[in-house]
């Protein structure tokens, strides 16, 4: 429920509320790597990039290739403080 309504929010360009329920749904399941992909991008659409990389990090050590592919590309220490 609260990834799905995450998704609608951020897709509406409200990304801090999406953000609020990315999180919800994390703390409900914890193991899901595509909800810490969506708020990795939540993140980047709010210009956070060290949490962004965090949560690409945390999509990837769950089994998430995309999100592994992005970290590596995305998240070099010479690109994130």
């Amino acid at each position: 429920y609260y990834f799905e309504r995450a998704n609608a929010y951020s897709a509406s360009g409200q990304v801090a509320v999406a953000l609020k329920d990315y999180n919800k749904a994390i703390s409900l399941t914890g193991d899901e790597s595509e909800y810490y992909f969506a708020r990795g991008f939540a993140y980047q659409d709010l210009k956070n990039p060290k949490k962004m990389c965090r949560d690409l990090k945390s999509a990837c050590n769950l089994g998430d290739n995309q999100g592994c592919q992005l970290y590596n590309k995305e998240c070099s220490s010479a690109k994130t403080p």
